[in-house]
């Protein structure tokens, strides 16, 4: 029999410190830091992604080198070469026949063979279009939002995606379209301040 006032008999709360809400704790505690280990790692990795990302090889020395935003590159008929040196890139548009090894195929008429050491060219903005015969260049040239999905534009050196009927100028041998008509009108009003050079060789 219970008599009132007294604990006994009487079903107390347990007043152990919290075992289960440390056990909690520590399961918690696991779990963050295993969270942020998985997370250092994946950081890591991504780092070596992006280093790996950032590497070349240069078609003319044939060296290993890491790209900068300095790095002089070309784009020959959708595929983009990265240089390694201010010399490279002149000696590459030169003689491209010396250092282009893929089989390269015609932008326009599509699985024609190209020719490497005859091939009719034409040079628009940073791109090099290595084509199977005459009348390929200037469809080229007509329709360039069909070839180049993106430019960098000679101004600005921005990027931007070619639309139809871009603006254009032709300087020394090289074709080039802008993002708007002013930067148009910039180049003309100096074209050797804003031209490829090295392509200009090239043409």
């Amino acid at each position: 029999m219970v008599t009132h006032g007294s604990s006994e008999g009487i079903s107390l709360p347990d007043r152990t410190p919290y075992p289960k809400r440390r056990g909690g704790l520590l399961v918690n505690r696991f779990y963050v830091g295993a969270l942020a280990v998985s997370g250092l790692l994946l950081s890591l990795a991504g780092s070596d992604v992006r280093a790996a990302e950032k590497q070349a090889t240069c078609p003319v020395s044939g060296k290993s080198f890491a790209v900068t935003d300095k790095t002089v590159m070309l784009t020959v008929n959708g595929q983009q070469q990265a240089f390694c040196c201010e010399a490279c890139p002149a000696a590459f548009t030169k003689e491209p026949t010396k250092f282009v090894k893929a089989e390269l195929t015609c932008p326009v008429m599509k699985g024609g063979k190209v020719n490497v050491s005859t091939a009719p060219r034409v040079a628009i903005n940073d791109n090099l279009f290595l084509t199977c015969c005459g009348g390929c260049p200037a469809q080229i040239v007509s329709n360039p939002a069909k070839f180049i999905k993106e430019a960098k534009d000679p101004v600005t050196g921005t990027t931007f995606k070619v639309g139809a009927n871009p603006p254009h100028s032709e300087y020394k041998g090289v074709h080039y379209i802008f993002a708007s008509a002013e930067n148009k009108k910039t180049f003309d009003a100096n074209p050797d301040k804003y031209s490829n050079k090295l392509l200009s060789k090239a043409g």
